[in-house]
């Protein structure tokens, strides 16, 4: 299922509310399209104990303006996020006119999904190049005379191969050799599925790499040219900057972590901007329950002044569902606060005039150390550094989660924000970093406040201030 359920009484009714559902329709075989509407009426209201909404193939929007505010900044949820397309013929980008996808793809749907991510990598580092990368079917024509001593640069998707790990691209796959003894960037992540830069000579079916590196990455401001224009509300001069609090991992059973919600709670209280307050999961511990640490939190949040804004995103723990994005979480004991307090999707995009903060919770550091599949020693860079530099490269959060093939294009990366908000693995000191004229900012347990301007340059200010001690990781590809 894809919504959070946490006690038995929940779970109960949800399941019957979903046999209802399927079998209000009496079908002799319960087909896809008939699940498909059963889950999306779920998806709406998780345990609702009447038939109203069964069926329902709209439900509510999950998207939150504070249009009664000076501040017009606007969450979009993943499943309603504008799905960019690049057509390979035309060598252009178009918006899909389309904007809700059936949840369970079709293996069509898996093909254009891994297609769409190495279009929009290649075409990329295309501009960047003095010459563009050689196709891997080219590689196999060639004779080995005329191959095996002339340098060629690949681009594509690493796998694993019984006999080491081998490169795709949309042409075919070939096996690679001597990365024992190749000089490999230590930047980042080599994950399943990651797409990579190789350097070296084509010999008898076989690639000989001399270096391997992540693509590189190109500016926000440098790849908008490329893209279709979007209906935004332009930002005016009289709009203050957009000012965000953010603290990942509230476990309300930590003295120490209350004790720094509550001090961020005194200091939204006292800001005198309209702010925006983003509270990462986890919110369940071994001993709270999700409804119970919701509760808790709720209680907190009733002095939060009404000029600001509070969003709250699931963390791994706060739900059941094992692929991404990750759908908002239900509360009723929040909903009294339903006027300052929006539950948002993970990931989640926040737009504000023609600036754009990306919004994620995940432990990235784990899945990137359990997926790697190729090892990289001798690395300088925090891991937490190593992790942005891997998601900016490849322009998404993270390529071998389980994802929902038809709303991959809400992991993208693409263009890069102006900000992307981080929530990291618990206990993940916070970090900070600015790259390709994007701002990272990885808040950890302690409460950040980021002010974002009108050029899309972002201060950041911890509770201690001591941004001077904070040094940039990240490394240049």
């Amino acid at each position: 299922m894809m919504e959070i359920i946490n006690d038995e009484e929940s779970l109960l009714r949800a399941l019957k509310w979903l046999t209802q559902t399927l079998t209000s329709r009496n079908p002799k075989i319960v087909t896809l399209d008939i699940w498909e509407q059963a889950v999306e009426a779920c998806f709406a209201d998780p345990v609702a104990t009447n038939g109203n909404t069964a069926g329902s193939k709209n439900p509510p929007k999950a998207t939150t303006t504070s249009s009664d505010r000076q501040n017009t900044a606007e969450f979009i949820s993943a499943f309603e996020s504008p799905k960019l397309i690049f057509n390979s013929l035309r060598q252009q980008f178009y918006f899909s006119e389309q904007q809700r996808f059936p949840l369970l793809g079709s293996a069509q749907d898996k093909t254009e999904m891994m297609t769409q991510r190495y279009a929009f990598i290649h075409q990329r580092v295309v501009r960047q190049m003095e010459s563009p990368p050689t196709c891997i079917d080219r590689l196999l024509g060639m004779t080995q005379s005329s191959s095996s001593a002339e340098s060629k640069v690949l681009l594509g998707m690493l796998h694993r191969h019984a006999e080491g790990l081998e490169l795709e691209d949309l042409t075919g796959t070939i096996l690679l050799k001597g990365l024992e003894d190749a000089i490999i960037q230590k930047t980042g992540f080599y994950t399943e599925g990651s797409i990579v830069l190789v350097n070296g000579q084509y010999d008898n079916g076989v690639f000989w790499v001399d270096r391997m590196g992540l693509p590189m990455l190109e500016p926000k401001s440098e790849t908008m040219p490329y893209l279709p224009p979007r209906k935004r509300s332009p930002r005016t001069k009289n709009q203050p900057p957009l000012v965000i609090y953010s603290m990942a991992n509230i476990d309300l059973d930590d003295p120490d972590r209350r004790q720094a919600l509550q001090d961020l709670i005194d200091q939204l209280i006292e800001e005198p901007n309209e702010a925006i307050l983003v509270l990462f999961g986890n919110f369940t511990t071994e001993t709270l329950t999700l409804s119970v640490a919701l509760e808790e939190l709720a209680t907190i949040l009733e002095d939060v002044p009404e000029r600001h804004t509070v969003a709250i995103m699931p963390g791994p723990n706060d739900t059941y569902s094992a692929c991404w994005p990750v759908p908002p979480m239900k509360s009723h004991t929040l909903s009294h606060l339903s006027q300052k307090v929006c539950l948002i999707s993970n990931p989640c995009r926040l737009e504000y005039g023609n600036q754009q903060v990306i919004l994620v919770r995940k432990d990235l550091i784990r899945d990137h150390l359990e997926s790697q599949v190729l090892t990289v020693s001798g690395a300088k860079q925090s891991l937490s550094a190593r992790v942005v530099n891997t998601m900016l490269s490849q322009g998404h959060v993270m390529p071998n989660a389980p994802i929902y093939w038809n709303y991959d294009h809400a992991m993208h990366l693409y263009p890069l924000p102006d900000l992307l908000l981080l929530g990291l693995d618990d206990k993940e000191e916070r970090f900070e970093c600015s790259k390709a004229k994007c701002q990272v900012v990885v808040p950890g347990t302690s409460w950040t406040r980021v002010t974002l301007n009108r050029k899309g340059q972002a201060q950041v200010v911890y509770p201690e201030e001591d941004m001077d001690d904070l040094e940039d990781e990240i490394a240049s590809p």
